[in-house]
């Protein structure tokens, strides 16, 4: 125990003070062993002051037994006063009343008559004593030092009586069982020792063990959540605590904090095994594969809950789909942007000629078409393929969506009333590039389909927060994506137009994804069309980041 920490044994409070801190075992046992020395001085004293008789005890020197009795009372409750407040240390404590008590034994057997009474065996639980608290070759010591005492005290009664050697035998016995006990005691005082060593090695292991495993479930990707038959979240780790949104770290209810999660939870307590599908979390936005798991047997047993960020999944995926992508680019680059380079050359130098009908000449501008969407179509590719770098850098959304409307309208020759922004403003985490590729993207669709207005913009920039979770609307003005595209316009090569290449969407929400946000399409109750693109949750802890 170290210092100034304490522990209640019974009355008395132990504590350990000073340079040489004991283990708090060593200080129960001393402990102990004062209550035996208390029990023992109460017995001692209640023969002699009510005159019973046990035996030869007390009766050759009644006085004598009387104050020795009375004295290792005493010495019992100064031991008790010692041990409580832990001064002296504990060494010299034991050692010191450890010798009192052979010392004040053997009184006791001289006044009963010496070794005949019996008393002397009282001296081999001091023997034991001393192995237990001082080591196995204190308990030799003292063996000695008990011996020597008793067989002091068989002499000095003996002296000038007929018989002085009579019991001699009774001595040697006793000694011998003195060192008897304490060779065993010195080698089971080293086994316990030993299994005390390893014991707290094993201890420190196991203690830095469930450290660590502590520290790999808070740090793991997989979110993790412990919940009773009542519904109510027992355990969660910082993942799933951030997946999940504001939600108390326990006790909270799970049906409160994420619906979709708590209705799957109860179909698969009911035996309805549902398809590995993502859900999304309305706290946080994010998708998630729930798996389930019973802690447990029986109808009171506990659920865990795994749950697979599919976003991190996405996100890797993304990594390497791009670069294969990017391989595949170069390819194409070299493959077919050289042949297609000739062949649109060729294709407006026979459109120049004069000896061209009007039909020769329309059939000459397909082919111009037909290059120039091929082109396009390569570059949206080496665009994807170059979109997986992930720098994301801390961006004022009204800042630069006001400097970006500013640059767009420049470049496109837009009447500055076309386009318009407007929200609160929120900090978010993106590449700026590719932010603004995606905008731009966005922005042309928008201003494409939407008809001219009497009043008002065409196309709107909107920004703010949703919770934790800031967010860009670009919106417009047009009949807005069939019911039955919606689910189709963001997979590659889907176009409605017959010269589009099908991979601006598509595109647009891989950038997104790339950089921890999500794009989705959301029609509108006013009748606007609205593609809204989710930023990263903000830190709770700070807000500003």
């Amino acid at each position: 125990m170290s210092a100034g920490t304490s522990s209640i044994f019974g009355s008395g409070i132990l504590r350990d003070r000073g340079p040489s801190t004991i283990s708090v075992q060593y200080w129960r046992s001393l402990y102990y062993l004062n209550l035996y020395r208390l029990a023992l001085a109460v017995f001692f004293l209640t023969l002699a002051l009510s005159g019973s008789e046990v035996g030869t005890v007390g009766r050759e020197a009644p006085r004598l037994f009387l104050m020795a009795s009375a004295a290792y009372g005493l010495f019992g409750v100064l031991s008790l006063a010692t041990i409580t407040h832990g001064r002296p240390a504990f060494a010299t404590q034991a050692q010191l009343q450890l010798m009192m008590d052979l010392g004040l034994i053997v009184v006791l057997l001289h006044a009963s008559g010496g070794v005949h009474s019996g008393l002397g065996l009282l001296t081999m639980v001091v023997v034991a004593a001393a192995g237990v608290l001082l080591g196995g070759r204190r308990a030799i010591f003292f063996a000695a030092l008990a011996t020597i005492l008793v067989l002091a005290e068989h002499l000095l009664s003996g002296l000038g009586q007929a018989g002085a050697l009579q019991g001699t035998t009774q001595v040697g016995v006793l000694g011998i069982g003195l060192f008897t006990t304490s060779f065993l005691i010195y080698g089971l005082a080293s086994r316990i020792r030993q299994t005390e060593e390893l014991a707290e090695r094993r201890g420190s292991e196991l203690e830095t063990l469930a450290q660590l495993n502590a520290l790999i479930i808070e740090r793991m990707q997989t979110g993790l959540v412990v919940v009773d038959r009542y519904g109510s979240i027992r355990l969660i780790n910082d993942t799933a605590h951030g997946l999940l949104g504001d939600t108390n770290r326990a006790d909270a209810a799970l049906d409160a904090a994420a619906p979709p999660l708590a209705a799957a939870l109860n179909r698969w307590r009911q035996g309805i095994s549902d398809p590995l599908e993502a859900t999304t979390l309305p706290a946080s936005g994010a998708r998630v594969i729930p798996r389930f798991a019973a802690l447990g047997q029986g109808e009171a047993y506990d659920v865990l809950i795994m749950l697979e960020d599919v976003t991190l999944t996405e996100q890797q995926n993304l990594q390497s789909r791009l670069a294969a992508l990017g391989r595949l680019t170069a390819g194409i680059a070299h493959e077919i942007r050289n042949p297609l380079g000739a062949i649109s050359h060729a294709g407006e130098l026979l459109a120049e000629s004069s000896r061209l009908d009007a039909q020769d000449r329309r059939l000459a501008g397909i082919i111009a078409d037909h290059c120039r969407r091929i082109n396009r179509l390569i570059v949206n590719v080496m665009q994807l393929g170059r979109s997986g770098a992930r720098t994301g850098e801390a961006l004022s959304l009204a800042r630069w969506t006001r400097t970006y409307i500013e640059e767009f309208i420049e470049q496109n020759t837009l009447d500055p009333q076309e386009v318009a922004c407007r929200g609160d403003d929120v900090p978010v985490t993106m590449n700026p590039d590719h932010l603004e590729q995606v905008v731009g993207n966005l922005l042309h669709n928008a201003l494409r389909f939407s008809p001219p207005r009497t009043a008002g913009p065409r196309a709107e920039l909107r920004y703010g927060a949703s919770g934790d979770q800031p967010f860009l609307d670009v919106v417009d003005y047009g009949p807005g994506v069939p019911e039955e595209d919606r689910d189709k316009i963001f997979e590659p090569f889907f176009t409605t137009e017959p010269k589009g290449t099908g991979l601006g969407l598509y595109i647009a929400r891989e950038i997104c994804n790339g950089n921890g946000a999500t794009l989705e399409c959301r029609p509108h109750k006013d009748g606007t069309n609205r593609f809204r693109i989710r930023f990263p949750a903000r830190s709770r802890e700070n807000p500003g980041s």
